[in-house]
């Protein structure tokens, strides 16, 4: 896929598997990031105090937050609209992410997604979640083999969660082996000095490999996580070859 937005890069495992994420290339003088940015500050104006853990945090570090959930989202929704464009798929179905077309002013939680596939003359439609993590003190490689794709979760702040079709797997990765002054309230001067690049890692579809997923706590506090080990998953060349053929079967099965 030749983009404007992505670079592919091939990993290699050991001894012989390769394994294929996309490289986000941001550009902070465009009107992406600046729309970013301005989402990330309003959405932490009327963020939950508590973290996941019931931790409480400073209106800094919800922006940070925000802005790093926001940036991924984003590129996450632009690698759809560019595999559906590439498909010739564009005249079926759109994406859609969902603070860019909002218009509660960020103030409510309702009804509300990541990034949705639909169909643009029927009912049908997909939900995507993205779900991203920063990669200190690994290799990326090292990253994709320790981490996992967040599917669901309950906590003492989130009770209960929707089920979503499809999940791509953020990762931000250190440019420097040395990370060691990594601070989340400095998130956005790393990611502006260049100490911090996206990676697309991977792509889950719920209705296969549902045998690899198990429950895990990540260490925020009595949170319970449904999960996927990354390497179970797949590699965003075959996640693209997937959601290609779940689009292409969903379009003729579409009764207009």
């Amino acid at each position: 896929m030749i983009t404007d937005y992505f670079e592919r890069k091939v990993l290699r495992f050991p001894p012989n598997t390769n394994w294929v994420v996309q490289k986000a290339k941001i550009d902070f003088e465009s009107e992406i990031y600046k729309k970013i940015q301005e989402q990330a500050e309003q959405k932490s104006q009327f963020t939950m105090s508590a973290s996941q853990a019931g931790i409480s945090r400073s209106v800094n570090k919800k922006y940070m937050s925000q802005l790093q959930g926001c940036l991924a989202e984003e590129y996450c929704s632009i690698f759809l609209t560019e595999t559906i464009e590439e498909a010739d798929l564009s005249t079926s179905w759109k994406v859609l992410r969902y603070d860019n077309v909002r218009t509660d002013g960020f103030r409510s939680a309702v009804d509300e997604y990541d990034i949705k596939i639909e169909h643009t003359e029927n009912l049908c439609e997909f939900i995507v979640e993205s779900r991203s993590s920063i990669n200190k003190n690994r290799t990326l490689l090292k990253g994709i083999l320790d981490f996992q794709i967040i599917l669901r979760y309950i906590s003492s702040a989130k009770h209960s969660e929707k089920t979503c079709d499809f999940h791509i797997r953020p990762l931000f990765q250190f440019t420097s082996k040395t990370n060691r002054s990594y601070s989340e309230l400095k998130f956005e001067e790393h990611l502006l000095n260049g100490e911090l690049d996206l990676f697309l890692v991977a792509g889950y579809y719920i209705e296969n490999r549902k045998d690899k997923v198990y429950e895990k706590s990540l260490g925020q506090g009595g949170s319970v996580y449904e999960v996927i080990d990354i390497i179970d998953s797949y590699d965003m060349d075959a996640f693209q070859d997937l959601l290609i053929n779940v689009l292409k079967s969903a379009s003729s099965n579409v009764v207009l």
